[in-house]
């Protein structure tokens, strides 16, 4: 129940506890905050607080740190805790607890669990913690304590249904009104017991009646008749007079046609959950005059408030406003479509960002400076970027992504008319200029992800902007100018960027020699791993792939730009020799030679959890259901097992049949069956359900099975052995789909069916990638070649475009048919960050990272210079730079 106390409860609590010097430390959470309804912070912000609290806690936590200088807030939750904890020699003379308050306004259910799963972690770690928890009794949070394995290790307490409730409201409202009494000089006959008593009943419980009825009258002239005419009426349930209280402050307060306030009051709402805005910015974005706005808001300071923390965002005193203004219990004429708030958010930004952007907005006088080097950059872009403009820029795709697809016709002509000529290169100055450049790239992937359905033109442009930032953001996130110079300089000619935008510039770096003409499909190659790369897999969005190596790591690369995704996944102590990816892309499962399973959580890339075991010796082969409910592992100890991902324990007992190593299993696309496949040169399904084998062992290879995948109808099964052969098995009859496909020269180690199952993929010790038409039997085309060791693993991507695979040469490969094969050279040399400078000092201009091949490298290489680099050569005799720079720029 809404306003019963809960928030205040805690604080209360959290004041006794700190008197008694056993606060470990609280997080308050809060939907309308971006910071307080964050899951990463709240972990990482406990173990924090712990550390300040005790001393020996904060030694462990600095030695980690110590160790690992680069640990992130997302790093710092999860398994980490419990380990610095396990870490601990000595304990505190009594116990500290932790308090988290309404944990049902951060995140989203799954997140929820996982700050749930590590609380019980640390909980069990050591004796001496506790955790106080407050929360709405949502279905997700009450289903985790309700879990078998957790009765008993928790005590719950219903606020709604304590008994002395009742006397904590009397007393809280007597106060209130007594503050009334004193300011209005009303003496202390006033309040009457038999209105106190009226309060009481009619807010049933909730301290939120009481607060926000104080706050509508203590400023009245006549306070306690118009406190009287107010308690006149009474709906007989506690929401309901809650809510007719709300009611009766807007009819008071805001004109009957208020079209205009549901209008401000959703652009209130909404915004919030990123950034609370201040009147001005409110009144910029709505259309409305900023006196209009503050006077609203001022009229309603029982319901809303300034953050003077947040430059005066205007916010809502309770949660409970923002479901009352948007449910069928608010009075129509000021009830707020959320949905049409984030249209018309959504409409302004653009409209902004269209009329506001420009060409050099902060006037920066030279191209030779970093960002940082420019003494008044801050007073700049106060001075010159409105807040309005900021947050359009931060903020329009989130607002767009709440619209319905294709969106209202107004949205989709400014979003074409944004995407014209100058429109995207003058929003990637403002993301520069406000230190933002890292934003723009899922901004634009969660535009693209909103535009499922039919395409629109619009996309195209969008495609192209992702690629230049994605390429140019190290040049574009260190100086302003080089968006311009050295950005738009390398761009390929034909893209659509360049077409649009091109003609509006001249007197820039002319790429003679090795310009590219078109983007490249992707980069060829990834490295980091120190070993052999014994497993990939895709996430389902195709935006990343994970690793597994026998350097004991998982790693996680962006596909779009082939860089690691945060720092390797550590945790198991030996090699790591498969990996999966949940369906729904947030968790990645790992086998290893450690005898463990483990669950990582990829956006922290924390283990999630113990390790999985149970098994007596490696685990080589691991894969998810399609509702990611479960994970199955195969083994070296001849068996295959199923486990529950949500408990971590194992579902019934080992799969046994095969007679030697379990190398490879997938599982059905239904869930009901999983194909496995074995030293024991055979392939063996299984009913997940009973776990009893389905029919025979698929017998015809003539040497051991060392991978198998299910097609996606789940009609067939393929194998890859050290027989040399790939075989396409029917998974109804158990016999063999024609002959097996030869082509290799070694061992295949691994197989993968496209998308639409028209082919396989399979990667061999003949240190190439084969594709198959799974109709004729027959190769596609050439062997593709590019490792130079064995290729242990292969993936195909979602739509089923590119192959991915890895190798005992310690790469990933990504294979398309469509790469590139131009190559550029310069005359000048880059240091090892890419920029060429002035010989008197300072940028000149950026070049891209495959063009400095022969010259000095830079530090870190994304893709390797053999056989990709470009020659390029450039004519800089009418290029003006430094001072002179804005003549690049026709208009």
């Amino acid at each position: 129940m809404p306003g019963i106390g809960k928030t205040s409860v805690a604080n209360s609590i959290c004041s006794r506890l700190h008197a008694e010097k056993i606060l470990g430390g609280s997080f308050f959470c809060r939907r309308d905050d971006p910071n307080l309804s964050n899951p990463d912070y709240v972990l990482p912000t406990l173990t924090c607080r712990l550390a300040e609290t005790w001393g020996p806690f904060r030694k462990v936590v600095a030695a980690e740190l110590s160790k690992d200088p680069h640990i992130t807030p997302k790093s710092t939750e999860g398994e980490l805790l419990s380990k610095l904890l396990k870490s601990l020699k000595n304990q505190p003379p009594h116990p500290l607890v932790l308090v988290i308050d309404a944990l049902d306004e951060c995140g989203d259910d799954k997140a929820r669990g996982s700050i749930l799963r590590r609380i019980f972690d640390a909980t069990s770690s050591v004796p001496w913690l506790k955790f106080l928890l407050t929360s709405r009794p949502e279905g997700d949070i009450d289903a985790f304590f309700q879990h078998p394995d957790r009765f008993g290790r928790y005590l719950l307490e219903d606020l709604s249904k304590d008994d002395k409730s009742q006397e904590d409201i009397r007393y809280f409202t007597q106060k209130r009104l007594s503050s009334i009494a004193v300011a209005k000089h009303l003496g202390k006959v006033w309040p009457q017991e038999d209105m106190v008593n009226k309060i009481v009943i009619q807010a049933r419980g909730l301290f939120i009646f009481v607060e926000t009825l104080w706050r509508l009258v203590k400023d009245e002239p006549e306070a306690p008749k118009y406190l009287s005419q107010i308690l006149d009426e009474s709906s007989g349930d506690a929401l309901g007079d809650l809510y007719r209280l709300y009611s009766s402050i807007l009819e008071s307060r805001i004109p009957r046609e208020g079209t205009e306030f549901k209008s401000t009051m959703g652009t209130i709402l909404v915004v919030a959950t990123y950034r609370p805005l201040c009147a001005e910015t409110i009144a910029m974005l709505t259309g409305r005059e900023a006196y209009v706005v503050k006077t609203w808001v001022d009229s309603m300071n029982s319901l809303l408030y300034r953050d003077e923390r947040r430059n005066g965002g205007i916010r809502v005193r309770h949660l409970s406003i923002i479901d009352f203004l948007t449910s069928s219990n608010c009075p129509e004429e000021f009830r707020v479509d959320i949905q049409q708030a984030h249209e018309e958010v959504a409409l302004a930004c653009l409209d902004a960002m269209i009329s506001s952007l420009k060409f050099n907005m902060c006037g920066l006088e030279s191209s030779l400076l970093l960002n940082e080097e420019v003494e008044d950059m801050k007073k700049r872009v106060a001075e010159k970027i409105s807040d309005e403009l900021q947050y359009s820029c931060m903020h329009w795709s989130s607002h767009l992504a709440h619209c319905p697809y294709p969106a209202h016709s107004d949205i989709m002509r400014r979003l074409d008319r944004f995407f014209e000529d100058m429109g995207p290169l003058y929003w990637i100055e403002a993301l520069s200029l406000i230190g933002e450049i890292p934003i723009g790239i899922p901004m634009l992937r969660q535009v693209v992800q909103w535009a499922k359905g039919p395409r629109i033109p619009v996309l195209e442009d969008i495609d192209d902007v992702l690629r230049f930032l994605l390429a140019f953001r190290v040049p574009i996130t260190a100086s302003t100018p080089h968006i311009y110079i050295s950005g738009l300089g390398f761009t390929p000619r034909e893209s659509v960027l360049w077409k649009k935008a091109g003609g509006g510039f001249e007197k820039m770096i002319r790429v003679e020699k090795g310009r590219m003409e078109r983007w490249p499909a992707r980069p060829i190659m990834w490295t980091g791993h120190t070993s052999s790369v014994c497993s990939v897999a895709y996430s389902r969005d195709g935006r990343y792939v994970a690793s597994g190596s026998l350097d004991n790591t998982i790693r996680i690369w962006d596909t779009e730009s082939g860089a690691p995704v945060g720092e390797p996944l550590k945790g198991h102590t030996n090699s790591v020799w498969s990996v999966a990816y949940s369906p729904d892309g947030r968790y990645v499962v790992s086998g290893s030679s450690d005898n463990t399973i483990r669950i990582w959580d990829t956006e922290s890339g924390a283990p999630v959890g113990e390790p999985l075991k149970g098994r007596t010796n490696f685990v080589y082969s691991v894969a998810y259901s399609r509702d990611g409910r479960y994970v199955v592992s195969g083994s070296d100890d001849k068996t295959i097992r199923i486990w529950d991902t949500e408990s971590g324990a194992p579902v019934g007992e080992p799969l046994k049949g095969h007679t030697d190593s379990v190398w490879s299993v997938a599982y059905s696309r239904d869930g009901r069956y999983v194909a496995s496949g074995s030293l024991d040169n055979t392939i063996r399904i299984w009913d997940t359900e009973s776990g009893a084998p389905v029919g025979e062992p698929l017998k015809g290879h003539t040497n051991s099975v060392w991978s198998v995948a299910y097609s996606p109808d789940g009609r067939y099964v393929v194998s890859g052995s050290s027989d040399n052969t790939i075989r396409i098995w029917d998974t109804e009859s158990g016999a063999p789909v024609g002959e097996p496909l030869k082509g290799h020269t070694d061992s295949v180690w691994s197989v993968a069916y496209s998308p639409d199952g028209r082919y396989v993929a399979s990667g061999s010790l003949d240190n190439t990638i084969r594709i198959w038409d799974t109709e004729s039997g027959a190769p596609v085309g050439e062997p593709l070649k590019g490792h130079t060791n064995s290729v242990w693993s292969v993936a195909y991507s979602p739509d089923g475009l590119h192959v991915v695979s890895g190798s005992i040469d310690k790469s990933v490969q990504i294979w398309n048919t469509q790469i590139l094969q131009d190559s550029y050279a310069v005359s000048l040399y880059p240091d090892d960050n890419g920029w060429v400078k002035h010989p008197n000092g300072g940028l000149l201009f950026w070049v891209p990272e495959d063009c400095c091949n022969g010259l000095t490298c830079p530090a870190v290489l994304t893709f390797p210079t053999e056989g990709l680099c470009r020659t390029v050569r450039v004519d800089l005799s009418d290029f003006s730079f430094g001072l002179s720079w804005e003549q690049i720029f026709k208009g």
